[in-house]
C-alpha cells in the first residue's frame, strides 16, 4: 500500500494557523515585560482620580396661562385721541399673568401694544391705525414668554385718522 504525503487544503489551513501561533507567542514571551504586544516598553503604574463634590438643585412650577375671558371698549366712541382704550378681565385660575399685549387686526391696521404691566386697561396708538378702517381687538395675558390663547371675546374699532391722530372713533362688541 501506498500512503500519500499530499494534504487536504484543511489540513494546509491548520498547519499555517499553528505556525502563526507559535510565532504569536514567540514574540510576545520575547519582549521580556510581559506586557501584550511586545516591544511598547513598560506601563507606569499611577494614580488618578478626579473628585470635584457638585450639589444642582432646580424647582419647576408646572402651570398654564388662561384665557382673558372679556374684552370691552372703555367707551363707545370718541373725537380728537391719541388712542383708542380697551380694558379687560384677568383670567381666572392657572398662573397668574405678568402682561397683557393688546392684539388689533384689519382694515384699520394691524400691530400689538405690550402693557408690561398686570394692568387692565390699555390702548391701541394712534400712530398704529390708518386714515379709515375697521380692526378686531384682543388681549393675551402673557407669562414671561409664554401666551394665552386665542381669546374668544374681542371689540371692533372704527376709525377714522390723521398724521397719527385718532380724529374719530367707535368701539363695539364682536359677536
Amino acid at each position: 500500500m501506498h500512503r500519500s504525503t499530499s494534504q487536504s487544503p484543511a489540513g494546509k489551513i491548520r498547519v499555517l494557523a499553528g505556525v502563526l501561533v507559535l510565532a504569536a507567542v514567540a514574540f510576545f514571551a520575547g519582549s521580556g515585560n510581559g506586557i501584550v504586544g511586545g516591544g511598547f516598553g513598560p506601563v507606569e503604574q499611577t494614580e488618578a482620580s478626579w473628585q470635584r463634590a457638585h450639589h444642582q438643585q432646580a424647582s419647576l412650577t408646572a402651570g398654564s396661562v388662561h384665557i382673558v375671558p372679556t374684552v370691552s371698549c372703555v367707551s363707545s366712541g370718541g373725537l380728537l385721541s391719541g388712542s383708542v382704550p380697551i380694558k379687560w378681565t384677568a383670567p381666572t385660575g392657572g398662573l397668574t399673568p405678568t402682561g397683557y399685549i393688546i392684539a388689533w387686526a384689519g382694515t384699520a391696521g394691524t400691530g400689538q401694544a405690550a402693557t408690561g404691566s398686570t394692568a387692565l386697561t390699555g390702548s391701541i396708538p394712534g400712530s398704529g391705525l390708518s386714515v379709515l378702517g375697521q380692526s378686531a381687538v384682543t388681549v393675551y395675558a402673557t407669562v414671561g414668554n409664554w401666551y394665552s390663547p386665542v381669546p374668544v371675546q374681542s371689540v371692533r374699532v372704527t376709525t377714522i385718522s390723521a398724521l397719527g391722530l385718532i380724529v374719530g372713533w367707535d368701539c363695539v362688541q364682536n359677536t
